[in-house]
């Protein structure tokens, strides 16, 4: 048949030579998922469809340019062969400069061997490896990071969180010292604080939780050495309860609070009224070298309603037992520590303003 220049011979689809494109496609197929799409896979491609072209071409076709059946498997074979080509360098390119970045991104004192080059650049099982060996090298450096950035964050704010390690703190039934709330405020350390701090200098993976909060618990002093260490402290800069609370009273008069002494018998649960405007706070002054129980918040309490005051609070140089902390969350009173009476009774003033 022939029309025009055109001559298309028909012996191309002839059922011997059908037979042969689909024998080339399923092989093309198997030997596909055979090398999982290895880099010369487009080469085997080639030579199946170059092979189907010499056979068309033994079947009776002179002149394989005006045949339009072999002209689209000739462009099928380029084509195929270029895109493949094409994109395997692509992937090499935006793998490698991938790679780049992880390996400048990690700190050179944290840098092991950097992975060779492999023998072909189409070996992709070896940038997949290369890949996750940088990635986990730089993680790694991230999180050694991370946690010296806590280390020294928690040694900045040693003090604060010294003291609020020994407010958490109380014995149990068995006499038996427990951290308390401790780890909850060590968790919104780490959230508020040591987190942002780690984003703000651009790392991107942060340290497990676990080991921050270990690290946290080597650094700030165990509950009971610290007790002890500040009990004795104390005891020796205030013999007495009553030195105690003149103590407390020139906390607050130096901070331009008036502090009213109570009566030393009869004062109803409160050692000290502390004064700032219209603003009152009964406060119960307790000087121990024990967990202070929850007779002394019940004290409190009392106190805020005989004294007309807006809060009632317990001050303490020592820790508190959980059922004073229990009383203290049911009966809305504060349990401080002396280094934070005034900054606490500041907050409540001005919320008692709005």
């Amino acid at each position: 048949m022939s029309t025009g220049s055109l001559q298309i011979n028909l012996g191309l689809f002839e059922p011997t030579l059908l037979a042969l494109y689909v024998l080339a496609a399923i092989l093309l197929i198997a030997l596909y998922r055979k090398t999982d799409a290895q880099w010369w896979t487009p080469f085997v491609h080639g030579i199946f469809f170059a092979i189907v072209t010499i056979i068309a071409g033994a079947c009776g076709v002179s002149d394989k340019y005006t045949n339009p059946a072999l002209f689209i498997t000739l462009c099928t074979v380029v084509g195929y062969y270029v895109f493949s080509i094409s994109a395997y360098v692509f992937n090499v390119v935006r793998r490698s400069m991938r790679m780049n970045r992880l390996w400048s991104a990690i700190p050179r004192d944290q840098r092991r061997r950097k992975p060779h080059w492999p023998w072909t650049p189409f070996n992709e099982a070896w940038y997949d490896t290369a890949h996750s060996t940088l990635g986990e090298m730089l993680q790694n450096a991230q999180i050694t990071e991370g946690l010296a950035l806590l280390e020294e964050l928690t040694e900045e704010h040693l003090i604060t969180l010294s003291r609020k390690r020994i407010q958490c703190a109380y014995k149990d039934e068995y006499e038996i010292l427990r951290d308390g709330d401790w780890p909850k405020h060590a968790k919104y350390f780490i959230k508020a604080v040591a987190i942002p701090a780690m984003e703000a200098h651009g790392l991107t993976v942060h340290p497990p939780l676990k080991a921050m909060l270990e690290l946290m618990n080597d650094i700030v002093p165990a509950t009971a050495s610290l007790d002890d260490q500040t009990t004795e402290t104390q005891l020796h800069e205030h013999s007495t309860g009553s030195d105690y609370e003149m103590h407390v009273a020139r906390i607050l008069e130096e901070a331009d609070w008036q502090a009213k002494m109570t009566p030393v018998t009869g004062d109803h649960g409160a050692d000290i009224i502390a004064i700032k405007g219209s603003f009152q706070a009964a406060i119960q002054c307790k000087y121990y070298s024990q967990p202070v129980g929850n007779g002394s918040v019940q004290e409190a309490y009392s106190a805020k309603g005989f004294y007309r005051c807006d809060v009632g609070a317990v001050v303490s140089n020592a820790s508190f037992t959980k059922a004073a902390r229990t009383a203290a969350t049911s009966l809305n009173v504060p349990l401080l520590h002396h280094d934070d009476l005034v900054e606490t009774l500041e907050k409540l003033r001005m919320h008692a303003l709005t």
